[in-house]
């Protein structure tokens, strides 16, 4: 073990957790009674709710029916429960597995753009010289006050809605344009192309109002109603069965039912056909964090019935049904539509030459087209080079591996040192860069022909010995972007890499201007998904609302089974939603570092104008714009393990645990009870991966934590707490090893930074901190083999969070010359709680980072 110390403080404020789409205090809630009519009841409200966050633009009434016996304690919170139509929260509702599930839905009454004194839900009247709202409510649910049903039971709340307030002046000076500055790159630089707004509007709920109980009607009015009904309803049926017993003995109804069906089949050649269903319309911008959530309630629940309701066509197929073109399909159920598929030119007169498992994709409004399709097959690689070729594509999109899960996806169709021959063209390869979630390539290519003289090698040994030279070359310059993390019917962990991908490819001309090709393995689930998500920014830019649904259903009749699972699907929603939660906050360094050294100086001299309690910011758009980076669309994360009676003193902090998604998993030992917990989390890097791990406690986690650093094979070990500062009873057992062996045995070095005492959040000086970030990364750069770099601290997550931020963006600014502070922060605090607790914290990572830009060899 080497240790290598290195010589290397201000107060922090807590950044407050405001979930996105909350309002500022809860509504209260109306006051019910019942009236002489047995299907309505009176609300009356009480004061109006605190516009605080803005102004009120429309309040809505949620009704949810309910059977006598079903208790309000069985209901989730009125912001978490199902929305939906009047007809099928009645359904629902009322089925007794609603209760015995615990999955109730509630409906839109009445909406008003002014607070009413009082209102009758179930006469179907709104409110008497009130106008209704004219906003639905998350833009699709509009108001429905039908006759209530007697015998049940209702109840509510009161939903408010808040809009962003544009006429805001922005007030602040230099601290809230420094604000600005921090995540969105500058407010006087315009706003990138298609990039969306931030804000959107937010809604508030009041608790359910107390229930009330519709008598049912006395039995004899309604046995009246009974035989007022059943009477007419049986004379016309027995007219119609007499009627269709005549028209069936003269053969009339087998020649119409063999019409109807032999019409439907030619018509339509779908496998199930469907009217769209009414709920599933276009969504407006702002409001696509709120459909997000809104779908994403009691386990996806909505978003499987819409995925579910998608088309599933059966289109004729001839081509990719042959005998002849059998062994070009990857996988027997994806066929290639004849209307849309891609036909190569027919060699030798062989007609099933032209086949090629593609087809054309429209993009939105058909601004551009795109070839969807599947990887190549080892006998249809020169097929895919001949449809790139004759389509004039410019450009390659993969969003698949060569292998995943030790099954080989798509065949390597490209070459990486060697021009090589695929048919009648040769691929040059150029150059190729490498980052954390994706790869470019460069190719040359260009046609050649048995009558060309002359070999790529002269040597008559060579393996390319045979390769024709080009003499009059006329070769395009294809450039292959492959995004490396995304796993087959899966969807990415997080937007921010794909979302980050496609910006730079919406950048180019190429993009816009030539066919795109874009392939996965079948060529529909995650193809299907990026163009999707790509259309619909194409769509939000032009008309500020996406039609999911709509479009993707299109996709369904340009090739099959596009979007391929209901993962999938959902990411599409909460890629959009993020984008335009978010916005794109990618920082060209070249762009902005001067303006950042200006803004070091105020931090370094003024840190309490920048750093002020939240309670007392200057704007209320600067406290705003801050709680953005803690507004999320995730589901929280669970810290079950950590929790367990056997693991709880194993940890230091009972709110510094790892979450049960991304923890170090130790080996079981035989003979213990639950040995494979530590409090340690895994964190993918930009190059290396992370270990954020908190120090040990004991003589038991201290043998845990060198179990953990022989099981990940690390190599590198990184102490950001001082010894000084712990207990005697810790140093009793201090956690580098005081016996060593020679048997298998591996250098570790750990660093120890020893200037960062506990009294102080960050450094006082960015300087060594920087030097250990950079001579950590130059060791691991030459330990290929090497497991993931270890991080601790006393809590696991503080120090190790400004360091990773520190290390994750110095090491894209050297890739890419690019940083995204938000992203990196957002993504740090999604894999383990307190990181980036302090606001201070935060601030001190960017001068840091920016810093060492000027000199950094980004080379």
């Amino acid at each position: 073990l080497t240790r290598c110390p290195l010589n290397i403080s201000r107060q922090g404020y807590s950044l407050p957790a405001i979930a996105y789409g909350e309002a500022q205090r809860k509504p209260e809630k109306p006051i019910t009674s019942t009236n002489s009519n047995h299907t309505s009841f009176n609300l009356a409200f009480n004061s109006k709710p605190d516009d605080t966050n803005g102004p009120i633009s429309c309040y809505y009434i949620g009704i949810v029916p309910l059977l006598k016996n079903v208790s309000l304690e069985t209901l989730p919170p009125p912001q978490e429960i199902v929305m939906d139509t009047v007809s099928k929260a009645f359904n629902n509702n009322l089925n007794a597995l609603a209760a015995e599930k615990k999955r109730f839905f509630a409906y839109i009454a009445e909406s008003y753009t002014e607070y009413p004194v009082d209102t009758v839900i179930g006469d179907g009247r709104g409110v008497t010289g009130m106008k209704p709202c004219s906003v639905l409510y998350l833009s699709r649910y509009k108001a429905e006050d039908v006759v209530l049903r007697p015998g049940l039971k209702y109840t509510g709340f009161l939903i408010v809605r808040v809009d962003k307030d544009d006429k805001d002046e922005v007030q602040g000076g230099a601290h809230y344009t420094f604000l600005i500055f921090l995540f969105s790159l500058d407010p006087m630089r315009p706003r990138a192309y298609r990039q969306l707004h931030l804000s959107g509007p937010a809604y508030g709920f009041s608790g359910y109002f107390k229930p009330v109980f519709l008598e049912p009607e006395d039995e004899r009015t309604m046995l009246g109603a009974f035989f007022t009904v059943l009477v007419p309803l049986l004379a016309f049926l027995t007219m119609a069965a007499v009627i269709g017993v005549f028209v069936f003995r003269r053969g009339e109804v087998t020649q119409w039912c063999h019409w109807l069906w032999t019409s439907k089949e030619s018509s339509l050649g779908a496998e199930r056909t469907l009217l769209r269903p009414s709920t599933y319309h276009a969504i407006a911008v702002d409001d696509l964090p709120s459909e997000y959530l809104m779908r994403h309630r009691d386990s996806d629940f909505l978003f499987a019935q819409e995925y579910e309701a998608l088309p599933h066509y059966k289109l004729d197929a001839v081509a990719s049904s042959r005998k002849e073109n059998a062994c070009k399909n990857r996988y027997n159920d994806i066929r290639a539509f004849d209307a849309t598929r891609v036909k190569l030119k027919v060699i030798n007169d062989d007609e099933n030459s032209d086949y090629i498992n593609a087809n054309f994709i429209r993009g939105w409004n058909a601004r551009k087209y795109f070839i969807a399709a599947q990887a190549p097959l080892d006998t249809t690689v020169a097929d895919f080079w001949r449809m790139i070729w004759e389509q004039d594509s410019r450009l390659i999109v993969m969003v698949a591996n060569l292998f995943e899960k030790n099954r080989q996806q798509c065949t390597k169709y490209w070459p990486d040192d060697q021009p090589t021959r695929y048919g009648d063209l040769l691929v040059t390869p150029r150059e190729a860069s490498y980052f954390a979630d994706y790869a470019v390539r460069c190719f040359d290519v260009e046609p050649v022909s048995e009558s060309d003289v002359g070999s790529v090698d002269s040597n008559p040994g060579s393996e390319y010995a045979n390769v024709p030279s080009v003499r009059h070359s006329n070769a395009r310059r294809i450039v292959q972007y492959h995004f490396t993390n995304w796993n087959d019917y899966k969807a990415p962990e997080c937007s921010t890499g794909l979302l980050r991908f496609l910006h730079r490819l919406r950048a180019l001309s190429e993009f816009e201007d030539y066919p795109v090709v874009i392939h996965c393995s079948a060529g529909v689930g995650r193809t299907g998904t990026f163009i999707a998500i790509d259309s619909m920014l194409d769509q939000c830019a032009a008309e500020g609302r996406v039609d999911i649904f709509e479009y993707v259903s299109a996709l369904r009749k340009q090739r099959n089974l596009m979007v391929q699972s209901q993962e999938q699907y959902v990411f599409i929603y909460k890629a959009l939603a993020e984008w335009h939660l978010f916005g794109y906050t990618d920082m060209d360094h070249r762009f902005e570092i001067q303006k950042f050294v200006n803004y070091e100086f105020h931090f370094a001299n003024s840190s309490t104008k920048f750093f002020p309690k939240m309670g007392t910011v200057s704007s209320r758009k600067d406290t705003l714009y801050l709680q953005k980076l803690e507004r999320s669309l995730e589901t929280p994360a669970k810290c079950s393990f950590a929790a367990k009676d056997d693991n709880i003193m194993k940890n230091r902090f009972d709110s510094a645990v790892p979450y049960d998604r991304n923890r170090i998993v130790l080996r079981a030992s035989i003979g213990y009870a639950d040995t494979t917990y530590i409090n340690a989390s895994s964190l993918k890097g930009y190059f290396y991966p992370y270990v954020l791990a908190q120090d040990p406690v004991s003589e038991n986690t201290v043998f845990d934590f060198w179990r953990m650093i022989s099981e990940l094979n690390v190599t590198t070990l990184v102490m950001l707490s001082n010894e000084e500062d712990w207990s005697p009873s810790e140093k009793a057992s201090l956690h580098y090893p005081r016996t060593t062996s020679d048997t298998g045995a591996r250098n570790v070095v750990q660093f120890a930074f020893t200037a960062w005492p506990s009294t102080s959040v960050v450094p006082s000086s960015s300087e060594p901190l920087l030097s250990l970030v950079g001579r950590v990364l130059e060791r691991q750069s030459g330990l290929p083999d090497s497991g993931p770099i270890v991080l601790h601290c006393r809590n696991g997550s503080s120090e190790t969070g400004v360091y990773c931020c520190i290390s994750l963006l110095l090491e894209r600014l050297k890739a890419e010359q690019r940083v995204d502070v938000f992203q990196t922060v957002k993504g740090l605090q999604n894999q383990r709680p307190l990181v980036f607790s302090k606001l201070v914290s935060l601030f001190y990572s960017m001068p840091a980072t920016f810093k060492v830009s000027s000199s950094f060899s980004l080379r």
